[in-house]
C-alpha cells in the first residue's frame, strides 16, 4: 500500500513516515507543498494521502479539491494544526476528506491509515469481478 506524505515541514514528514514505517507502512513517498503532492498524486496514485491543511504554493484544501477532481474516491487524511477551530474540519470533510487528524497530537493517525487500508482491502475483495454479472472476488 502506497502513501503519500505532503507537510511543507521536513521534520513532520519524517515524524509521520516514521509512525507509519513503524506500522509497517513502508511504501512511502513524500512532498513539500500542496501542488508537489497534486503533482505526485497524478503520477503514483497513492492509495491513501496524508496532508497538511497550511502549506505554501497550494495549500492542503486547494491540494484536496485538485486530488478529488482527478479521483474522487481518493482516501485522503487532512492534518491541522487549527483544531480547535470546528469549521476547518467541517470545510474539510465537505470537500472529500476521509478523516481531519489534529496536529501534533497524531495518536489517531495510524487507526486511521489502519481503518482506511482495511476498507480498501475489503473493496478490493469483494468488487466484482470485470465482465461477469454477479461475480465477486473473492480471495
Amino acid at each position: 500500500m502506497r502513501i503519500l506524505v505532503a507537510d511543507d515541514s521536513r521534520f513532520m514528514r519524517s515524524y509521520i513516515m516514521k509512525m507509519l514505517h513503524e506500522a509497517g507502512y513502508t511504501d512511502l513517498l513524500e512532498a513539500e507543498n500542496g501542488l508537489k503532492a497534486v503533482e505526485i498524486y497524478k503520477l503514483y496514485r497513492p492509495s491513501i494521502v496524508i496532508m497538511d491543511f497550511n502549506m505554501p504554493v497550494l495549500d492542503g484544501l486547494g491540494a484536496l479539491k485538485k486530488i478529488k477532481n482527478m479521483n474522487m474516491s481518493a482516501k485522503v487524511m487532512m492534518c491541522t494544526s487549527m483544531g480547535g477551530q470546528k469549521w476547518i474540519a467541517e470545510e474539510l470533510i465537505g470537500h472529500g476528506a476521509a478523516q481531519v487528524i489534529e496536529k501534533p497530537y497524531f495518536q489517531n493517525l495510524i487507526p486511521g491509515v489502519n481503518k482506511i487500508a482495511e476498507e480498501l482491502f475489503m473493496y478490493q475483495l469483494l468488487k466484482p469481478i470485470e465482465g461477469v454479472p454477479g461475480k465477486q472476488v473473492l480471495f
